[in-house]
């Protein structure tokens, strides 16, 4: 899946660290427990990491890609290789935003659970000094 130009440049760098910041502290707020073991600087490379992840499946509005990390934290990294959740994000004819949201809808707690045993730290896509959610 390809990331349009126009994507890029509505999260500019400037902006995204912003919002990087600020879902990092949503994070730390809302999932305490998940990233107790994360210093400042370990959440923000996870933070980030998830967004660029987001921003991959085509996610654009901060919402979605929130709620996208959100999921990563507490399932896990590589949450959206589970086979429906991945059949999910990749169904044809629906913006990005409505796949998540059909995530959301029709994900069960079966593959939520399957989501969790497939965690793979490498798919945060750096290396933070301790662990970094689920599994």
């Amino acid at each position: 899946m390809q990331v349009r130009e126009a994507q890029i440049q509505q999260l500019t760098s400037d902006s995204q660290r912003d919002f990087i910041e600020r879902l990092a502290a949503a994070v730390r707020e809302i999932q305490p427990e998940t990233v107790s073991d994360l210093d400042h600087d370990d959440l923000i490379e996870c933070v980030s990491a998830g967004v660029d992840r987001a921003l991959g499946h085509g996610l654009v509005m901060e919402d979605a890609i929130g709620t996208f990390v959100g999921w990563m934290f507490e399932f896990a990294p590589n949450f959206d290789q589970q086979p429906n959740i991945k059949m999910m994000l990749e169904y044809p004819g629906l913006t990005p935003e409505e796949r998540l949201g059909l995530v959301a809808e029709a994900a069960t707690e079966e593959d939520w659970t399957e989501a969790e045993e497939m965690y793979d730290a490498a798919a945060w896509g750096v290396n933070p000094s301790s662990g970094a959610g689920g599994g």
